[in-house]
């Protein structure tokens, strides 16, 4: 999917309903394009109204149960659980797995998929019991068409480590967590993620090593990531997913997995430009962790264009201690390639920005 802006968006659907009027089925990709441009920009309420027109016109067109129909209810649930609205969210995946329940049998991985996106949410919701159930239903649909050591069933073993563990039942929780790890023991890991199925696949290897290392909170999130790779796959070029590409860059830098972590960083950074623009901060964000990066391993070229490219953006940002960051991290570069008069004039002027930001001392005499 091309990355449109609304106006683009908007326009394009005014021409497409000049064309074809209001209710033609031929709408639909026009509708689904601006509600994605308007999801993307945080525009909540429009893209609302826009996935429920393409419902509407879908329904209208092809029948109440009719296969299109699951993308776009999908569409508007993922839209309804990133604002926290449970109740409408699970009224929407209710119908999916409504829908999906009637497709033909060779169909029913789909209906496990449903069943998953509502476990999500249930347990996001704090209705574990609920969660359970349906986890388990997909288990049993992954085990009989697929096998028990397939990766899907693994990926429910470990929901259900996690569920048991948020609900206390550490026993429970233990037996599926090393049911999981047995028969994922096997799993490459993924060097080079050239695809969002690598970066799930990740995110889960990480999201198993923090849940072994006690880290509970951060094995659920990084779990509930692996699971969003159907969320990039339909809008690649939401914010989120370079949010999310950062955010594993991050996590692999953190644990010495460099080579990984700079070939993400750059997969984060050309998202970044191309959909928010080359100076908005969050590419000043990923410029700035990839020179880290680059500048550990004495790439310095390298190291110090992305250096400049993040103090070209922050020197223009609201947030001045930020632009101090950089500066300093560009000095120390400087220093150690013998440029150190350049390197001391960025100390200083870091140094006078972090003291202005100092916060005040309160008297308390």
């Amino acid at each position: 999917m091309q990355a449109l802006n609304e106006r683009e968006s908007r326009n394009a659907l005014v021409d497409a309903e000049t064309r074809l009027g209001s209710n033609d089925r031929g709408l639909v990709p026009f509708i689904d394009q601006l509600a994605y441009s308007c999801h993307s920009a945080g525009n909540y309420d429009e893209a609302e109204e826009c996935y429920s027109r393409a419902i509407s016109i879908t329904e209208k067109n092809e029948g109440e149960d009719s296969p299109h129909l699951v993308p776009r209810l999908h569409n508007l649930a993922v839209l309804y659980r990133i604002q926290e609205k449970f109740k409408e969210a699970e009224q929407v995946y209710k119908r999916t797995i409504s829908i999906t329940q009637n497709f033909e049998p060779d169909k029913i991985l789909d209906l496990a998929t449903q069943k998953n996106y509502l476990a999500g949410l249930y347990f996001a919701w704090g209705r574990l019991p609920d969660a359970e159930n349906l986890v388990n239903d997909s288990l049993k649909i992954y085990t009989d068409v697929l096998g028990r050591d397939h990766e899907y069933a693994s990926f429910c073993l470990m929901g259900l480590a996690l569920i048991h563990k948020h609900a206390g039942k550490d026993a429970q929780a233990e037996q599926f967590f090393s049911e999981c790890e047995r028969q994922m023991k096997a799993a490459p890991r993924l060097e080079y993620l050239e695809s969002f199925q690598d970066i799930a696949h990740s995110l889960f290897f990480l999201s198993r090593q923090h849940y072994r290392q006690g880290r509970l909170e951060d094995a659920q999130i990084l779990f509930r990531y692996a699971l969003l790779s159907e969320t990039w796959e339909l809008w690649p070029y939401h914010p989120f997913v370079s949010q999310s590409l950062h955010l594993l860059a991050d996590l692999y830098a953190a644990q010495g997995m460099y080579g990984e972590a700079e070939h993400i960083y750059k997969k984060a950074l050309v998202l970044r430009q191309s959909v928010l623009g080359d100076q908005h901060a969050s590419v000043a964000t990923t410029a700035h962790s990839l020179a880290k990066l680059l500048h550990r391993e004495k790439r310095f070229e390298e190291a110090g264009n992305l250096y400049k490219l993040a103090l070209s953006i922050r020197r223009h940002a609201s947030y001045p201690p930020l632009l101090a960051q950089t500066l300093t991290a560009y000095a120390d570069l400087l220093k150690e390639t013998r440029e150190g008069d350049k390197g001391k004039d960025l100390e200083d002027e870091a140094k006078r920005i972090l003291d202005a930001y100092k916060p005040a001392v309160q008297d308390r005499t």
